[in-house]
């Protein structure tokens, strides 16, 4: 498979700002972590990538592109080095399909995107569906903060 358009990663990424409202921390930094979830503890914080991929389809076929992504990332996708985690998510007007995915660095992307077991089944989905793919750098992430009177 080939490199994935516009996935080169030339500057390094401003670090990530942390907020605290009350005691909860809504976002995190990587150089000072607020706590081992929620800064995932990462030396390559700023190697990190995500991918988000908007797959447009026809509703008659949405949900086939669905069972096809949940079966390639959940027995093949998810075993590849440097696989941290994703989401998938179907438009209510049936014609499109997102998957959100965090990885470790883009090498360990592109490296996936060689491996031979997953290609027949994104053959398959591109059968059927198109794709817009993005490669984006985490810059913040926000939470709720649980209420401190409750």
């Amino acid at each position: 498979m080939t490199a994935v358009p516009g996935a080169t990663l030339p500057r390094k990424p401003p670090p990530v700002m942390a907020v605290k409202c009350g005691e909860c921390a809504v976002a995190f930094t990587p150089a000072t972590p607020i706590s081992a979830e929620r800064s995932l503890q990462r030396s390559n914080w700023n190697a990190m990538v995500v991918f988000i991929n908007v797959f447009y389809v026809d509703q008659p076929n949405q949900q086939r592109l669905i069972d096809i992504l949940t079966k390639v990332t959940g027995e093949i996708v998810i075993k590849a080095p440097g696989f941290i985690s994703s989401t998938l998510h179907r438009s209510t007007d049936g014609g499109k399909v997102t998957m959100y995915a965090r990885w470790a660095s883009l090498a360990d992307y592109e490296a996936m995107r060689q491996d031979p077991a997953p290609r027949p089944f994104l053959e398959e989905a591109l059968s059927f569906a198109r794709f817009e793919p993005g490669v984006y750098e985490v810059v913040g992430e926000f939470r709720s903060c649980p209420d401190p009177n409750s």
